[in-house]
């Protein structure tokens, strides 16, 4: 295990989040590095009175928050979150969006209005962390599975399929840790390698 890295992060054999997007950089991703700072990362803790896990801390304190920077139409803006594909939010992007995602759910959205009560729960329960290829999907830390370290276990969000949402322990749209929801990410900028390989 490399220096600073958290067990719960590095299964047996498996890659931990920073060797990941370490590991996309150098073979060609182009990935962009936001900084962080520790007092961003307290102010949106006590925004959302939460601590974040401590391996979303590390990532983002050593590389900065890591996103694969898509072929940008001219004017794009590379600095907002929103133009950024897999990207893993700042500190106050994820207040922002985690608020969002919350206060977002109205009854009208739903065929079947009786799934409002499980699906405001869940959403409740959820830490808005990492967009997927756009901000409508991504992946989220879910508050009640946090161990004793503080780590926690990690869903994958779509708002195309927030019906179904489902985050039980035993649904497979729940990650055990952050490196695991980075791996599959990786896997999907991988599988689009056009789109994000070249520098």
């Amino acid at each position: 295990m490399a220096v600073n890295e958290t067990a719960a992060d590095k299964g047996a054999g498996a890659e931990s989040a920073i060797e990941i997007w370490r590991r996309l950089e150098a073979k060609g991703a182009r990935v962009r590095y936001r900084p962080v700072t520790r007092e961003e990362i307290e102010e949106a803790e006590r925004k959302l009175a939460v601590r974040f896990p401590p391996s979303y801390v590390e990532l983002v304190t050593q590389l900065g928050a890591p996103a694969a920077l898509p072929r940008l139409p001219p004017g794009a803006d590379p600095e907002l979150a929103e133009n950024l594909d897999f990207t893993v939010l700042l500190p106050r992007e994820v207040v922002q969006w985690t608020e969002e995602l919350r206060s977002s759910l109205e009854p009208d959205m739903l065929e079947e209005p009786e799934s409002f009560d499980r699906v405001r729960a869940q959403l409740d329960n959820a830490i808005f962390f990492q967009f997927g290829v756009d901000a409508g999907e991504g992946y989220v830390f879910l508050i009640d599975t946090a161990d004793a370290s503080g780590e926690m276990k990690v869903g994958d969000y779509s708002h195309e399929y927030i019906e179904e949402l489902d985050w039980s322990a035993t649904s497979r749209a729940v990650f055990p840790s952050l490196a695991a929801s980075i791996a599959s990410a990786a896997a999907q900028i991988e599988g689009s390698w056009e789109e994000y390989g070249g520098r």
